[in-house]
Parts: structure tokens; sequence; C-alpha cells
């Protein structure tokens, strides 16, 4: 068991679909994760599929409520997934790179992608649901996509997805019992060189990541089987 809220499913449409599903039929904490082994239909940037073999991958979405965040700040969200993101996967290679908004790669090869979908409510986001499909242990690969490429070919290793999973997933800052997501974690912990120009985050004339926060949701929670 990674969290007491990560919720697994063999197979689903896609996580993001499920999510937003879910979100609609009952209380989901922040922090929320489904995760899933395979995708009938896994969604990508501008309605672009996403190719995964079954059980090789890491497949999952994160639900977060960031209601203090304007619409026109919204990029402070995928700043910081992709950032936290990035920092784990730094442990396995030096030439970690962030396309922005919304991909990860290796040199010239792309490694995850990520998905963020927002619900608006009075100005402001009031849901937010991030899917990352990240290559973990996959080695051919068969659609068009150009230069996919897995972290066990990176390595040359296999790698515990479970593991993995809970690594991203406290990089980001989502765990059970975090009261916050302060501007000191963002800009000390994640985006120590940003400003600076760091040799492994490309991309220009990116908004100004000022640090953005979570407040805690007193809310009843209902209680969803964990399966992985």
């Amino acid at each position: 068991m990674l969290t007491e809220n990560v919720f697994y499913i063999p197979q689903t449409v896609s996580t993001n679909v499920l999510c937003w599903k879910m979100l609609k039929e009952r209380d989901i904490p922040e922090g929320f994760v489904v995760v899933a082994d395979y995708q009938t239909a896994g969604k990508g940037q501008a309605g672009n599929s996403w190719e995964s073999a079954r059980g090789k991958n890491l497949l999952f979405s994160i639900v977060l409520y960031p209601h203090h965040i304007p619409i026109e700040e919204q990029f402070l969200i995928s700043q910081a997934v992709s950032v936290g993101i990035k920092n784990v996967l730094d442990t396995v290679s030096d030439d970690i790179t962030i396309k922005w908004p919304n991909d990860m790669y290796w040199k010239d090869s792309k490694l995850a992608g990520i998905l963020i979908e927002t619900s608006l409510f009075r100005g402001k986001i009031s849901k937010a649901v991030i899917g990352v499909g990240l290559n973990v242990n996959q080695t051919e690969f068969f659609s068009d996509a150009p230069h996919p490429i897995s972290l066990k070919q990176i390595a040359g290793k296999s790698f515990n997805r479970k593991k993995l999973l809970h690594r991203i997933v406290r990089a980001v800052g989502i765990r059970k019992n975090q009261k916050c997501l302060c501007p000191i974690l963002v800009s000390q912990k994640w985006l120590p060189s940003l400003s600076g120009g760091d040799r492994n985050i490309s991309g220009q004339n990116q908004p100004h990541l000022s640090g953005w926060r979570f407040g805690t949701r007193n809310r009843k929670r209902n209680h969803i089987q964990i399966l992985f």
C-alpha cells in the first residue's frame, strides 16, 4: 500500500476520465491518486493518445483543489508538478529535461507526458486533475510518437513501479496529512535554480513562479478500497 488515498484499477479508459467520474460521484480528498496498469484511450495534450504497454509503465492521475490560484496563473500547477517529477527522475540520469508545458525528455527522447485538466468556479480553479504517463519498463514502442524511451532503456534495469509512484507523489507534495504547499517549499526544494536558468529545465518566456498553497478541506471522506 502506497498511501491511504490511492485507488488502483487494472484497466480503465483513462485515469483522468475516471478521476472526473469519481469526483462527480463522491467526496474525493485532495492528493487522491488513481493508478492503472492499462488505459484503453490514454489522453495526451491536444487530444493525442498515449501509448503504454500493459503493466509496464506508470499511468496515474492526482486530484488537487487549488482554489486560491487565479486562472491566469494556472501554469504554477504545471511548474510544480513537472519539477517535482524531474527531481525524482534526476536520480536516474542527469540528462532529464522538461519541455514546457507538459513533456519530460531524456536527451532527445520523450520519457513522460503530463495532462492537467481543470474545473473553474468564480474565476478560480476549483478542481484540477493531473494525469501523468511515465515510460518505466517498456522497451518496445509501436506508435508513431517521436523517439519514445523508458527508464529501463536509460538505466539498463527494471524499476519497481509502486516505489517509483510513491516517490513521485511525495516529490510533488501530495501525501496524507499534508497541510500546505507553500512558496518556500516550491522555491527552495523544487526550483533552486529555475530563475537562474537551470540547464536541465528547457523552455523560454515562462511565467514567474511566486508559489502556491493548498489548504486542507474539512470534509467527510468516503472510504475507497485500496487495491494497489
